[in-house]
């Protein structure tokens, strides 16, 4: 995953559901992601996150997962210690 990537999964992780307007304002500026729909429509590819109704939304196979990890920090802890078992 690039580095671009993962700021969008991360964005959309810890917001679960955010609408197309806001999701490229705020990747744009707030993230410096130069073209935040092209990066989406890779995640989407992958299948991390969806595009519906004008929102970008995690996917529906992790937002169980997100609702029991918390934001993507408390995810980027668990997954560092599995990398160290």
């Amino acid at each position: 995953m690039s580095t671009e990537e993962l700021t969008v999964f991360s964005y959309v992780w810890d917001n679960i559901s955010v609408g197309e307007i806001l999701f490229e304002k705020d990747l744009a500026t707030l993230h410096k992601i130069q073209k935040p729909a092209l990066v989406a429509r890779s995640l989407r590819e992958k299948g991390l996150i969806e595009y519906g109704n004008g929102c970008y939304n995690l996917s529906r196979w992790l937002r169980r997962l997100r609702m029991k990890v918390g934001r993507v920090e408390e995810l980027k802890r668990l997954l560092d210690k599995i990398a160290y078992v």
